[in-house]
């Protein structure tokens, strides 16, 4: 996720948006944080080259021996009928077979003989091989973890990724959601957890085929437990349904922190780690015609690639009873009672991020849920926001910033005066954050509200009916 901070925002011109700019220390610490997490990855790569290496090295082993027991067997049984041709033993033998068969025997005995040597140079030259293979990466996976070791020190004392927002209200979690759902094979926990990837993935509208990818790849990868991991204390803390050992990983998907898949305390976050994995999944090119094992694989790199895909009919099963249940977070509410004067991304306004509720001058404009204040700014090329703006006007005026956890954030725009509360404030779902009003870009009073998923801008009208909370005139929101 990446928040929209009070400092340093400007205004677009020609929209009532605005561009956030990354505080420098923010952005340095995360700079910082990239180069380890680059680095981590760098080792844990090329240990995993090493460790593949000296598996090769123990199966040519293996070989070797295998082609030296060989040469030595078919070489006695060539001594033995030798030694019955010129020794003069094993006269009964030669009774029984004749001379011309003992020949015929020891010459078959010498070519297997002659086959037995090749094949033991041919397992020595491959033995070589993989050992010099294993000696290269055990070289590059020490200079690897020598250079993780130095860009930890080059970069001390980071300060710990910021927790998740207090008071967060989730996509869908395990209790008290309308998310529990009697699904045939799976727990109560289990169910819940598959409810919460099943609604994910429809809100960031996955096709029913991404969605039994994502139920089965959690099943195989957590059994649908939201697991912690030893590695990362703080996990322990947290929300979960048992603790893992696998590496660093996380959650549901048992993501990894050091390769990039988000903070500790966010990949726990159930409906945080669905959508990371749905992103993941989107970049697969033709996903959706890959057997769904390559399609998980080509996600998650597991060792056990073909796991998936016994899973395929329970995540069936499980998704085509879900898509029926309605996940309705408690505590949403409708910022304003008015009707929807201008959409979301219109054929006019395709930059129109929002949506726009023609309510009255001084109507209370109320936090949609609860979550943390966190921007309260003026936004007006102007620089006055307490007088009513124009379509001359670049920016948003006064608006405020919620963030209700889990990546999500709601925005409140053209307020007609200062907003009553402050950046860090905790508020609840209908408290009020100031009252309507025309400052910044605008030709009238009204409120502009935006629905913003890590950062991507969603249509507030289907999501607030999704909560249970309907804009406006929506004729679907009763």
């Amino acid at each position: 996720m990446q928040p929209v901070r009070p400092a340093g925002s400007v205004p677009e011109e020609g929209t009532d948006e605005e561009v956030p700019r990354p505080d420098p220390t923010v952005a340095e610490n995360e700079r910082r944080r990239a180069l380890i997490a680059g680095a981590q990855k760098e080792a844990d790569d090329a240990e995993a080259t090493r460790v593949a290496d000296a598996a090769a090295v123990q199966a040519a082993e293996g070989t070797v021996q295998r082609c030296e027991d060989r040469l030595s067997q078919v070489r006695a049984a060539l001594g033995k009928v030798a030694g019955q041709l010129y020794q003069g033993t094993g006269y009964q033998d030669l009774r029984q077979y004749g001379v011309n068969g003992q020949l015929d025997q020891a010459r078959t005995l010498a070519l297997d003989v002659a086959a037995a040597e090749a094949g033991l140079a041919e397992a020595e030259a491959a033995l070589t091989a993989a050992q010099r293979r294993l000696a290269a990466s055990t070289g590059a996976a020490t200079a690897a973890k020598e250079k993780l070791e130095r860009t930890k020190k080059e970069n001390p004392d980071l300060p710990p990724t910021p927790p998740p927002a207090p008071g967060p209200v989730p996509l869908a979690t395990a209790e008290g959601t309308g998310c529990q759902a009697a699904v045939p094979g799976l727990t109560d926990v289990q169910a819940a957890n598959a409810a919460t990837i099943v609604q994910v993935g429809r809100q960031m509208g996955i096709p029913e085929r991404g969605l039994v990818i994502g139920v089965a790849t959690a099943i195989q990868e957590s059994s649908l437990r939201n697991l912690a991991n030893e590695t990362y204390p703080e996990s322990l803390a947290l929300t979960r349904e048992g603790t893992g050992a696998d590496h660093d990983s996380l959650g549901l998907f048992q993501q990894r922190p050091a390769t990039g898949w988000g903070a500790p305390a966010d990949v726990m976050r159930p409906e945080y780690a669905a959508g990371q994995f749905y992103q993941a999944l989107l970049r697969v090119p033709g996903w959706q015609d890959l057997p769904l094992s390559q399609a998980a694989q080509a996600v998650q790199r597991s060792a056990f690639p073909d796991a998936y895909g016994k899973h395929e009919t329970q995540a069936r099963q499980a998704v085509s009873v879900l898509v029926t249940v309605s996940c309705v977070p408690p505590g949403w509410v409708v910022p304003v009672g008015a009707p929807v004067v201008s959409g979301f991304h219109t054929h006019e306004r395709p930059g129109h991020h929002g949506v726009d509720l023609g309510a009255a001058r001084g109507a209370p404009v109320l936090a949609a849920a609860s979550g943390t204040v966190l921007a309260v700014v003026c936004n007006a090329s102007t620089g006055n926001c307490d007088v009513d703006g124009s379509p001359a006007v670049s920016g948003c005026g006064w608006y405020v910033d919620i963030e209700h956890g889990a990546g999500l954030v709601t925005r409140y725009c053209h307020l007609g005066r200062r907003p009553v509360v402050r950046p860090g404030d905790q508020v609840g779902a209908g408290q009020q954050l100031g009252v309507v009003g025309s400052s910044g870009n605008s030709s009238g009073p009204h409120l502009h509200f935006e629905v913003r998923l890590d950062g991507a801008p969603l249509d507030p009208v289907a999501w607030m009916r999704g909560r249970g909370a309907p804009l406006g005139d929506d004729p679907k929101g009763g």
